[in-house]
């Protein structure tokens, strides 16, 4: 069964709207053709073989909780590292039982998202406990 979508244009995509309507006109295709085909080019350039998409955050397959989790986790070791490299590394040793903790948690977020930007971080994070330790 067919969907109805509106569309907002504003004043100046109306000079791109016509010229697209008389290129469709003369090509024999409709604007829901057009519409069909800019979405698809859309998605076909930025999902899936696009490695900076995070497949995660546009699946609904995570539940709230994990997403909650994923981003609690990013953001909790996206600040450890931040704050890591901006320390003497004789102050980094002080770190190393949050680094541990985040690991550990992280870890176990990993392995319900399988999110890559997590796996960098964690690894990141890796990093710094094994240089330090």
């Amino acid at each position: 069964m067919p969907s109805h979508i509106a569309t907002l244009l504003y004043p100046e995509d109306l000079e791109l709207f016509k010229i697209a309507e008389k290129l469709a006109k003369a090509e024999g295709k409709s604007l829901s053709d057009l519409s069909k085909m800019a979405l698809a080019e859309y998605v076909r350039a930025h999902c899936p073989s696009n490695p900076q998409l995070n497949l995660y955050a546009v699946s609904e397959d995570l539940s709230m909780s994990d997403k909650i989790s994923l981003n609690f986790m990013r953001r909790q070791l996206r600040e450890a590292l931040e704050t890591s490299q901006r320390l003497p590394s004789a102050k980094v040793e002080l770190m190393q039982g949050r680094f541990e903790m985040l690991l550990k948690k992280g870890a176990k977020v990993w392995d319900r998202t399988h999110d890559e930007e997590l796996k960098g971080l964690l690894l990141e994070a890796q990093k710094v406990t094994n240089h330090d330790a």
